[in-house]
């Protein structure tokens, strides 16, 4: 197994900005590594954007 690990910059309370660096992050490792790891503050971040969409859907 191929392990990339997306040691990049974050923006707190920038969830736009993280999103963004998330996915272009899985877009450029897709062909190259199996499993791409993100830092804890992205974890937080992606928290916070599944909160945000179970606000949307209601």
């Amino acid at each position: 197994m191929r392990i990339a690990l997306a040691a990049l910059g974050f923006k707190n309370q920038d969830v736009v900005y993280n999103k963004d660096v998330i996915i272009n992050a899985l877009k450029k490792y897709s062909t190259k590594a199996d499993m791409v790891v993100f830092g804890e503050s992205f974890y937080k971040a992606s928290i916070r954007l599944c909160l945000i969409a179970k606000k949307i859907k209601k």
